[in-house]
């Protein structure tokens, strides 16, 4: 459940760092994407995590999504921004924190 969380935390935090509020920034928007894609991504082996998805959204529209990684290991199917995932009771970690 810790686990979940700290990636859940750290998510938010790498979000934050794409999507800055102010709409100035030094370093255009496809050289940060760039950058967040590395991070989940190192993120998602330094923490053995086989699969996941990612997306942003601005203003209700999808602005990027992506899978890294395998949905499927024994398969070697990859994931997509479409993979669906059992979380279980993962998803009330998830919506506490977003409503905190």
């Amino acid at each position: 459940m810790k686990k979940s969380l700290l990636v859940t935390i750290i998510l938010l935090m790498a979000i934050a760092g794409v999507c800055p509020v102010q709409a100035q920034t030094a370093q255009p928007f496809d050289e940060r994407l760039a950058g967040f894609e590395l991070a989940l991504e190192d993120m998602r082996q330094e923490l053995k995590i086989p699969g996941m998805s990612a997306a942003l959204v601005k203003d209700q529209e999808l602005v990027w999504a992506r899978g890294f990684g395998y949905a499927d290991l024994e398969n070697e199917v990859e994931a997509t921004e479409e993979t669906a995932y059992f979380l279980a009771s993962v998803t009330k970690t998830f919506a506490s924190t977003v409503l905190m």
